[in-house]
């Protein structure tokens, strides 16, 4: 980063620091009594006056009192939604006030950006989902935040998978880049922007470099960004969906912004809170495999097919009696902990907190484990002028991998252990037994971050002020396999040699290093006046970015000692690349506010960016956007008395997303480096890795929102969003022209459409002293269209994943061919192709993708969340949150039900019992040959996933004050909670069979059952 630039910005903001005024002032802050944000456009009065002031964006205000003496005079602070408070100036000069709202739900302040600016609910114009701390049940086992809120926001779709610790899929109002068409190239990130304390967290995601990909178990275990930010620190999240919520982020909005606020230190009173939480894992829907017998009369049949006589036949398939369940071998009960210790208080105008966290989940799955030690220390310090916050967010994360493949799916009828009860050696490559991988190899990655910010603002007077931000997002991660000869998955063919003795080519070792820098300064003017019926603020600000990553790929083979993870000097021959990946960003951008009666808003933004990604004369992008809301409830025609309020909004602009990497217009070049014998006396070579397009422009998000806000009878708020995304210049791999010397290359490859509808209803249903109960729902609907396609050679994917583009088709259907059945007569699948019927054979040999059709779509009709919050006695509360998706399609993996020449190498799910044997039979499976075609993508392995998941329950019990007292703490509670507690799906497995339920995830997930207290001092 420029250096000189933040000093200098620095200094300035120092020197304006250094301002002082005189003369008879008050001045002070006022807060959200609820959750300590700071309330702008509260009214101060001087009492039987009309004298007084209005809160800034900050929530300060300053007065000046021209009566004197001061003493005797009151204040009067005024909000729309929370309860009026009189306040005796007496000789004080600074008040910190916090303001209690009317209800626990109505009018709460929202956070609309990353800069410091907040809104009230009912005057905010943007459509923005915020999810408060109340909201938040961070008792849930999940490692992440982002597991956490799943089924809470209406329009956000959170893809979650089994996998610990790795990145989810965040949708928010769906998919907002084409879906990739080649295995491993990247597109544009179609992640939403995700900023802490406001910084923004980087991605991690592979290179479009195939010396990166490595594939399998040689590839890149990516960790979830969101695993550094402690749950427990989260004040608020706030996702911004619109583009007068988005155009502000300009190029890289596209996608939605997840605003993160942590807690920051105050000015409290001491205390310490401590939490111990503990449990169990199980896992829910497991896939039932054939057992040893089973699978034995089924290969038996297969080898007969092929010509075999029944003897060979059953000879070929091997044991009859041995049935070993791979899955129990490798699973057993899971356990859970967690320990959370914090502190807070304040000294004069200083604050400070620290928390620290220690999850430890030890999964199902043996030697599948993720550990997590994160925290945060924060400081903060205020007088009438200046606002200062320094935060440090450390983590570690360890996490091992069993890294045992395809386990699971093995043979059944082959014993792990021989007569003498050493381990069997099984099968060939990569696939080794899955007992000896657990205690011969090793798969651990071990990851350091530290997110960090410092924020300053200093008041000029009433109206003015300036603020900057200095942060930083630092990741530094290393990624150790060893694979050992001793089982199959390190045995390779050849051999070498050492002082004449032959060895053979056995044991890998890989170690895969990446180091993420980012950096990133802005500094923001903002602006604050009310005159008469008249409002306005602003702010203007500058942004400044820089990300570097450097990664590292050591891969050691040939070792002499099997029985220890080796070091890399120990191999025969390393091998190494590097890759380094750096961008800059430079940022303009305004944001302006009108309103007029409290009832007219009108907010305009623009951002101009600069980035080092594209080149020429388009490296810069322009975006911005406008929107209007109306309070009909508050005109004077507005006669409806159960309407407690109504409100119109719109929106319409612009937003980007240039996430695709480091100056991808003008390629890049690798280094490959290779040593013999051991050591590091390396051989070296630089060579290009990725081509040049300097024609690559800007992606561009045309985004329209029209929504309506309305409450009915003062406990139930509805919300609902019609929109209409148009995203043109898509960027995403291609082919590359042939004489170029690349295969692939980076372009604007077509254009899109997204469109949908949300809906959310929050309600207190029930609100008394001894009960209260109150629901949560919301619906989405999201369709998307391809509306063009260029520079794209094929519009059909390369790979055998049923992706396809095509002009008016959705970006997220699934292609294929349309399975009809097993002809009677014969045994073979029959597909309908170009409305004729064709045996699978005819298929294979006479059809490619051009004639796949739309057999699916992975997009739901509607999908949503519903939580209800029960509390009895003001001591015991309850939660339930199910969340469901209506419609969508799974296409499974064809390799779990498989009669063709894959079965000898894997065993296949009990469902495969429904086989055809002889003519006349009607089957489900066609008959068990060597011959059978492999047809991938057909209407067979489609399954509908409409489904409703029970996500979570939580029962807590507050302990009562008499008790406290006795144990001379101040608060206390004990909770259960689960998670992933169970599914229901529309098309449910018969008992003894597998479905959509078994068969949606590879790797079952796991249900958490657990038990903790929480205790204050």
């Amino acid at each position: 980063m420029n250096l000189r630039l933040i000093s200098l910005c620095i200094l300035l903001s120092i020197n304006w620091i250094s301002l002082s005024q005189n003369g008879r002032d008050i001045s002070g802050i006022v807060y959200n009594a609820k959750d300590s944000i700071p309330l702008p456009g509260v009214n101060i009065i001087i009492k039987g006056t009309n004298a007084g002031a209005v809160t800034n964006l900050g929530g300060r205000f300053f007065y000046t009192v021209k009566k004197k003496p001061i003493s005797g005079q009151k204040l009067v602070f005024n909000y729309l939604g929370f309860k009026t408070i009189t306040i005796a100036l007496e000789s004080q000069n600074y008040f910190t006030i916090y303001l209690q709202p009317e209800t626990d739900h109505l009018d709460e302040v929202i956070i609309t950006t990353s800069y410091g600016t907040t809104k009230l609910k009912e005057e905010a114009v943007a459509s923005i989902s915020q999810i408060n701390e109340r909201d938040l049940n961070v008792n849930q086992s999940f490692e992440t935040i982002d597991k956490m809120i799943d089924g809470l926001a209406p329009g956000v779709q959170i893809e979650g998978n089994s996998q610990l610790g790795t990145s989810t899929r965040i949708n928010i109002r769906g998919q907002g880049t084409f879906t990739p068409l080649n295995g491993n190239l990247l597109n544009a990130s179609a992640q939403p922007l995700i900023i802490v304390d406001g910084v923004i967290l980087s991605e991690e995601n592979g290179f479009d470099d195939n010396l990166f990909d490595g594939g399998g178990r040689f590839s890149e275990q990516f960790l979830n960004p969101l695993a550094k930010i402690p749950p427990e620190d989260i004040k608020s999240i706030s996702i911004l969906k619109d583009a007068s919520a988005v155009s502000i982020y300009g190029a890289d909005g596209a996608n939605g912004v997840i605003l993160i606020t942590t807690k920051k230190a105050g000015k409290t009173d001491f205390s310490i809170n401590f939490s111990q939480q503990a449990g169990f894992s199980t896992p829910i829907n497991p896939i039932i495999y054939l057992n040893g017998p089973q699978y034995h009369s089924i290969l038996t049949d297969y080898y007969i097919n092929s010509g075999e006589s029944p003897s060979n036949a059953s000879a070929l398939a091997g044991s009859n009696s041995v049935n070993t369940n791979w899955f129990d071998l490798t699973n057993e009960t899971g356990t859970f902990t967690r320990s959370q210790l914090n502190f807070e208080g304040s000294t004069g105008q200083l604050g400070y907190r620290a928390n620290v966290s220690y999850l430890n989940n030890d999964e199902v799955q043996i030697n599948n484990q993720y550990e997590n030690i994160r925290g945060s220390v924060s400081f903060s310090y205020s007088n009438e002028k200046l606002e200062a916050n320094l935060r440090f967010i450390p983590s570690y994360v360890i996490k091992n991998n069993p890294n045992t493949l395809f386990s699971f799916p093995l043979r059944p009828n082959i014993s792990p252990r021989d007569e003498n009860g050493e381990f069997n050696i099984i099968g060939e490559g990569s696939i080794g037994n899955p007992l000896a991988v657990l205690n011969q190899n090793k798969a651990t990655s071990k990851t350091i971050g530290l997110l960090t910010t410092l924020n300053l603002k200093y008041d000029v007077d009433e109206n003015w002020s300036i603020s900057t931000i200095v942060g930083a997002d630092l990741t530094d991660k290393e990624q150790d396999n060893f694979f050992s000869g001793n089982n199959s998955s390190g045995r390779f063919s050849g051999t070498f040699e050492v002082d004449e003795v032959t060895f053979p080519n056995w044991g890998r070792k890989l170690i895969q290093n990446r180091s993420v820098e980012s950096y990133q300064f802005n500094a923001v003017l903002s602006y604050n006046k009310q005159f008469g019926d008249h409002s306005i603020d602003g702010i203007l600000g500058t942004e400044v970015r820089e990300e570097s990553i450097k990664a590292e790929r050591f891969f050691g083979r040939g070792y002499i000692l099997q029985n220890r993870d080796n070091s890399l000097e120990e191999a025969n021959e390393v091998v190494f690349n590097s890759f380094t990946s750096e961008n800059a960003r430079t940022s303009l951008f305004t944001q302006l506010n009108y309103d007029f009666l409290k009832k007219y808003f009108i907010t305009t933004s623009f951002r101009e960016d600069k980035s080092s990604a594209f080149g020429g004369d388009i490296n810069a992008a322009y975006n911005g956007a406008v929107g209007l809301s109306w309070i009909l409830s508050k005109e004077d025609f507005f006669k409806i008395d159960a309407v407690y309020f109504l409100k119109y909004r719109i929106s319409y602009g612009s937003s980007g997303n240039s996430r695709i990497g480091s100056f991808s217009a003008r390629g890049l070049y690798n280094t490959n480096v290779q040593s013999i014998a051991g050591g590091y006396n390396f051989g070296s070579a630089t060579f290009p890795s990725t081509a040049p397009n300097p024609d690559l422009g800007w992606e561009r998000n045309i985004k329209f929102n029209m929504g309506i806000d309305f409450n009915l009878l003062s406990r139930f708020k509805f919300s609902v969003d019609f929109y209409r995304d148009k995203i043109t210049n898509i960027i995403s791999s291609t082919n590359a022209v042939p004489e170029s010397g690349f295969i692939n290359v980076q372009a604007n490859t077509g254009s899109m459409e997204n469109k949908g509808i949300e809906f959310s209803l929050s309600s207190e249903i029930i609100d008394k002293d001894q009960f209260k109960f109150n629901l949560n729902f919301n619906l989405s609907r999201n369709r998307n269209t391809v509306l063009n396609i260029e520079n794209l050679s094929s519009e059909f994917s390369a790979s055998q994943r049923a992706s396809a583009l095509r002009v008016g088709e959705s970006t997220s259907a699934i292609w294929g061919y349309q399975w009809i059945g097993v002809d009677p007569a014969n045994g073979q699948d029959l597909y309908r192709v170009d409305g004729q019927i064709f045996s699978g054979n005819y298929v294979s040999q006479n059809f490619d993708s051009s004639h796949w059709e739309v057999i699916g779509d992975r997009l739901p009709e509607v999908y949503g969340g519903l939580q209800a919050n029960f509390q009895f006695f003001n001591q015991w509360s309850l939660t339930a949150r199910f969340v469901y998706n209506i419609g969508g399609d799974i296409l499974v993996n064809r390799n779990f039900e498989s009669t063709d020449q894959l079965l000898p190498n894997r065993n296949m799910i009990v469902n495969l019992l429904n086989y055809w044997q002889e003519p006349g039979d009607i089957a489900r499976n066609s008959k068990p040959s060597p011959g059978q075609p492999i047809v991938s993508n057909s209407t067979k392995y489609v399954y509908d996933n409409t489904h409703i998941k029970f996500q979570n329950f939580s029962l807590n019990y507050k302990i009562g004050p008499k008790f406290l007292e006795i144990l001379n703490i101040s608060n206390a509670n004990i909770f259960i909670n689960a998670d992933n507690i169970g599914y229901w799906y529309k098309n449910g497995s018969s008992e003894g069979h597998n479905g959509i339920a078994e068969l949606r995830f590879v790797y079952p997930e796991m249900r958490t059952i657990t038990a903790g207290i929480n205790l204050g001092i």
